[in-house]
């Protein structure tokens, strides 16, 4: 990791504090500044394709998406919140990080049957149920 910081002796003039600066200190900071705009271009990529998820879930169910707000520094908002209600009523929660999206629903009792047919159309998935 680069160093960010330097000592400098109070009898060095400015020019020398200066010069010391700029080849001791900002190639640290120059290093960490390109890290960072990389990190940064990831996590608006990942927040990208996270939110067009939630809106392609959200169309077909006539559904709001409640994607993260400005969040405390150093806590980074990681899903969108898609709240949908009619025959299905519950949220699906689609992570920044590209990971499963999770579906929480409730559904009257006259269409549960519906729904579990329709969920036993999905290919079953391997281990999921072993606490995956």
């Amino acid at each position: 990791m680069p160093s960010h910081e330097i000592t400098v002796s109070p009898t060095k003039t400015p020019e020398t504090v200066a010069a010391e600066t700029a080849r001791r200190l900002l190639p640290g900071y120059r290093v960490t500044l390109a890290e960072t705009r990389e990190l940064k271009q990831r996590l608006d990529d990942q927040a990208a394709a996270r939110d067009q998820l939630a809106h392609a879930i959200a169309d077909p169910l006539g559904a709001t998406v409640h994607t993260p707000g400005p969040s405390p520094l150093g806590h980074d908002p990681q899903e969108a919140i898609v709240r949908y209600q009619g025959p299905l009523a519950g949220t699906a929660r689609v992570p920044r990080s590209g990971g499963h999206v999770a579906f929480a629903f409730s559904v009257a009792p006259g269409d549960a049957a519906r729904v579990a047919a329709f969920l036993a159309t999905f290919p079953r998935t391997v281990g999921w149920d072993q606490g995956h």
